[in-house]
């Protein structure tokens, strides 16, 4: 969540400077090896990327995936691979033009078999 909201601060148009450097060094230091596989990688790379750090943007959402399988994510009911896969498409196609072709065709069919 902390990641999104310096994402929506960034769209605002407030440099979220300090709140993007917290975030990613606490995502570093309690999950150094999820986090850059996380959806909230994704937001942080989007957040660079409106902040014009176009190489860390571009470092970061590189190692976000799509979702693979369909996990069981306990109570986590409004999670889920295609919620995943959705916010990563809107970041792909809304901040990362060349990372729109990550998407095709291959996405495209397993969003429609679900």
């Amino acid at each position: 969540m902390a990641a999104y909201a310096v994402y929506l601060l960034a769209r605002q148009g407030i440099k979220p400077t300090n709140g993007l450097s917290s975030v990613e060094q606490e995502l570093s230091h309690r999950y150094p090896q999820n986090w850059p596989t996380d959806l909230a990688a994704g937001w942080l790379a989007a957040t660079y990327r409106l902040m014009q750090r176009d190489a860390d943007a571009e470092r970061i959402v590189a190692k976000v995936p799509w979702s693979r399988q369909k996990r069981d994510l306990g109570e986590e009911t409004y999670y889920d691979p295609l919620v995943h896969d959705a916010q990563l498409l809107y970041l792909l196609a809304r901040h990362f033009r060349r990372g729109w072709a990550r998407c095709r065709p291959r996405c495209w069919k397993i969003w429609a078999a679900r």
